[in-house]
């Protein structure tokens, strides 16, 4: 991989990831208290319907397709599962966790946020909670993969 290309990707894989869990602490911290002051979920709703759809899902893809190359640095993808390495066990984690986020963000954008009301915001706060800490796990296992190990 030539130097320019695994600099780009890093920024970009970086930026995604920012994106991402940027996207979250603002819902966390920003929207979902404000519709609790309020009472007006109109706001929370379309804000929600971004970050876990058109935005978060394009900072998503943007980190899948990256992470593909940039795991090419440390792993061979037809031995991942025969015989992984330190890199690839945390190469592992993150795919596993990356389909829970994955399946968690869908269920939020397609069931949850659109009958979302008054009665149900404290569950769907706990889910974006779990979708941020999720995210930072995936963050962390990356910069194992990146230095070497977290141990």
């Amino acid at each position: 991989m030539h130097p320019y290309e695994y600099l780009a990707l890093v920024v970009l894989h970086i930026l995604g990831a920012a994106i991402w869990i940027g996207s979250l602490v603002s819902v966390l911290f920003g929207s979902i208290p404000l519709a609790r002051k309020t009472g007006d979920l109109g706001p929370l709703k379309h804000v929600g319907k971004i970050v876990v759809g058109r935005l978060g899902l394009a900072a998503l893809i943007v980190q899948i397709l990256t992470g593909i190359r940039l795991a090419t640095k440390w792993i061979v993808w037809s031995s991942i599962f025969s015989t992984p390495s330190g890199p690839g066990h945390l190469i592992l984690s993150k795919i596993v966790l990356l389909v829970v986020v994955l399946a968690l963000g869908g269920h939020i954008y397609h069931k949850t946020l659109s009958g979302l009301a008054r009665e149900r915001l404290g569950a769907f706060n706990t889910m974006t909670w779990v979708l941020l800490v999720l995210s930072s796990l995936i963050v962390i296992a990356g910069v194992g993969v990146r230095t070497g190990g977290l141990i």
